[in-house]
Parts: C-alpha cells; structure tokens; sequence
C-alpha cells in the first residue's frame, strides 16, 4: 500500500490540542512535521508556525526520509537529508532557533555495518552548521539495526556539534534494558 505525506497532521494537531488539554492533566508540545521534505516546503512551514505561538521552542520533526520498508512504499522522490527542498527547512529551523528532528536510517535492511545513507545526513550538517539537528533512533528502526552503530555515532557527535542524538523507541529496550534483549524469537546484540 503506498504511503505519502500529509500535510493536514499539524493543522489537526492544533485543532485537537484545546480538547486534549482541556482537563489541565495533559500538555502537548506538538512538533511541526506535515510536509513533503522534497516539496519546498518552507511556505507551508511558516504559515503553520504562525498560526500559533504553541511551536515556538519546540521545533520542527519527526521528518522521515529513510525508514526501512516505509521508504520504498513512500510515493514520490527518494527523501534524504540532504534533498535542495530541506536547505529551507534546515535554515528555518536556524532561524527560529529550533531544532529539527529526523528519522534516517543510517543503513538498508539486510546490509548491517554499510552505513550507506550517511553520507546524505553529514552533507545536511556540514551545509547547515548553525541548525540543531536531533538524529532519531540513532540511524535504527525495528528491521535496521547496522552493526559498529555506537563507533559510527560517537564520530558522527565528533565531527558534527550542531547534532544531537535521541535514544528513545527501539534503542531502549536495546541499550537501557542491554545490549542483549530479546526482539521476538530473535536474539540480537548491535552495541558491543
């Protein structure tokens, strides 16, 4: 089934966000992130962000580009870090003083350790130094997980001050409950 952007979901979000919160107990901080990233979406982004103030501080994302099988069922161009439509995204972000959070897979299913797509990440951060850029997961999903991961992210946060790395979802259960966890009936162990 292919999948595309939608580029109602921060425009819902807003709308819900009074009935979310209505009983004081929960507070949203919603992220920009319905856009096309090869779309030029910069024009669609800024009349989002003025619509309210809700997105000031909070930042733009979680904007997918590699995804393991989500990127080859996506419709449109391949999306990557470092596509011409994301310089205005990239700048954006800068501008507001706001990070931008992205999923990109730091490799392709079934070809652990290659660490293929980044080289499309460091080009976005090299031309965009000024942007705080948050590298979700790590570079891993649930069927990702490239073997010298943790080697290729200590040099990443190295060579890159504007990055940023978020641990959160399928890197928890593997780093903070053990490098050795239980995935289904598989075991599997990426960190050393």
């Amino acid at each position: 089934m292919p999948c595309h952007y939608h580029s109602l979901t921060d425009a819902i979000v807003l709308d819900l966000l009074p009935e979310l919160e209505s009983d004081g107990r929960l507070t949203v901080a919603p992220l920009v992130c319905g856009f096309d990233p090869t779309d030029r979406p910069r024009g669609r982004i800024e009349f989002v962000w003025n619509r309210t103030g809700r997105w000031a501080g909070v930042g733009v994302g979680e904007v997918m580009f590699r995804h393991d099988d989500l990127t080859s069922l996506t419709v449109g161009e391949v999306h990557s870090p470092d596509h011409a439509a994301m310089d205005d995204v990239l700048d954006f972000c800068s501008e507001k003083e706001v990070p931008i959070s992205i999923h990109h897979d730091s490799a392709s299913m079934g070809l652990p350790g290659r660490h293929e797509y980044i080289g499309a990440l460091e080009r976005a951060l090299e031309r965009h130094r000024s942007t705080s850029v948050v590298w979700c997961h790590a570079g891993v999903s649930r069927r990702v997980g490239p073997n010298g991961q943790l080697d290729l992210v200590r040099e990443l946060l190295l060579r890159h001050p504007n990055l940023t790395v978020e641990l959160s979802w399928v890197l928890l259960d593997r780093i903070v409950d053990g490098p050795d966890v239980a995935v289904g009936n598989a075991e599997r162990s990426w960190f050393p």
